[in-house]
């Protein structure tokens, strides 16, 4: 639907989007407790997404996507 191949251009797009809009009137209002964030990756195979992979843990979101693309990079040729 939005074609983004990872979580943290999702949550740099909805911030955007949220910083220009009044309190309380996103047409998508995520559940309480929900946080967008970077560290997840789609996996695909050509244009079909097959699965996600993500990471959390590390000192900033971008090092968990960074972990999590090393992962995906490591498996990658068995997913052909």
């Amino acid at each position: 639907m939005y074609k983004l191949d990872n979580s943290g251009e999702l949550a740099s797009r909805l911030a955007q989007f949220s910083a220009r809009q009044p309190p309380g009137t996103l047409a998508f209002q995520p559940p309480e407790g929900m946080i967008f964030r970077a560290g997840g990756l789609t996996i695909k195979f050509g244009d079909e997404v097959m699965g996600a992979i993500g990471v959390g843990g590390a000192p900033t979101a971008e090092a968990d996507e960074a972990c999590a693309k090393a992962g995906l990079d490591q498996i990658r040729e068995r997913l052909k």
